[in-house]
This record gives C-alpha cells, sequence and structure tokens, in this order.
C-alpha cells in the first residue's frame, strides 16, 4: 500500500476535443478510474481544463480537501496559482464542469437529452458512473482513520508522458 502521509496520483490526457479532455487517471496505490474535463482553452476560467497546454511538460499540484461552496460539501480542490475553485466532483459530461475535473468508471457515448433535457444537446462523449467512482476516489485517499488527505497531482498529455 502506498505511503498514506504523501499521496500522488497522475492524470494521463488524451488529445482534447469538442467533446471534452478525456485522461486515465492513475494513483500511487493502484486506484485507477477514466476522467473528463472541459476542452483545452488556452487555460481560460470556466472554458477549459487547467494547464499544461497541450505540448507543455507535466505539471504537478497540490490537492486539498476543502468546503466547497457551489456542492455544499468538502470536495478534493486543485491548488492552481492562476485559478480558482478547480475541483474534482462527480459530473459524466464536459458540459456539467467549469474548469473542474470529473472522475468516471468507463468512456461512453451518452445520447441527446441522457442526462435531463437539453444535456447533451446532441450525443457527447462522457464518463460513466461518476458518483460512484468519485466515492472511490475519496475512499482511496483517506489515511487509516478514514481522513481525507492532501495528495499531489501529475496533470499530462499522452505525448508528453514524462
Amino acid at each position: 500500500m502506498a505511503d498514506k502521509t504523501t499521496r500522488s496520483a497522475t492524470l494521463t490526457r488524451q488529445p482534447s476535443s469538442p467533446d471534452g479532455v478525456f485522461g486515465d487517471w492513475v494513483s500511487d496505490s493502484g486506484f485507477t478510474c477514466k476522467t473528463v474535463e472541459k476542452p483545452w482553452m488556452g487555460d481560460e476560467t470556466n472554458i477549459s481544463c487547467i494547464r499544461p497546454s497541450p505540448g507543455d511538460p507535466p505539471v504537478k499540484y497540490l490537492v486539498l480537501w476543502l468546503w466547497s461552496p457551489k456542492h455544499k460539501c468538502n470536495v478534493y480542490h486543485v491548488q492552481d496559482p492562476t485559478r480558482t475553485a478547480v475541483e474534482i466532483h462527480s459530473a459524466n459530461l464536459q458540459v456539467q464542469l467549469q474548469g473542474c475535473i470529473a472522475p468516471g468508471a468507463s468512456f461512453a457515448l451518452f445520447p441527446a437529452n441522457a442526462i435531463s433535457t437539453g444535456i447533451p444537446e446532441t450525443a457527447t462523449q462522457g464518463v460513466t458512473s461518476s458518483v460512484e467512482t468519485i466515492a472511490k476516489l475519496e475512499k482511496d485517499m483517506q489515511d487509516d482513520n478514514g481522513n481525507q488527505v492532501p495528495f499531489y497531482l501529475t496533470v499530462q498529455w499522452a505525448n508528453q508522458v514524462a
């Protein structure tokens, strides 16, 4: 089992598309999942995934367990010096995000109106079982007493793997 005092995970992204940026999450314990983020739009708040930009070297972020005013509960927050409220929370589609990261069990094509009326407007790629997967990710990032621990997240593009 990984050292519970200094945890880490790596998010390896595939190329950006209109449906979002899809990735593979692997933690130091061996926990894995899929992710969806906003498409790369120059690191612009609310419309883009966070750095690095495609072609840049990986970026390592500290991730803290903090209160989310939007979600009215604690969630993991990516500490980005140029962005605020970059959270790791449940969502199935990039249109449900504002620059955050959503974990899921697998990738899937969601038909129009699959989530609710108008979401998505047309068939869209996303992630499945996000609520269950975020619960597993949060459990993975607990210490032996069941407390959420900070961790480091390395974000990289598949063609830029360190």
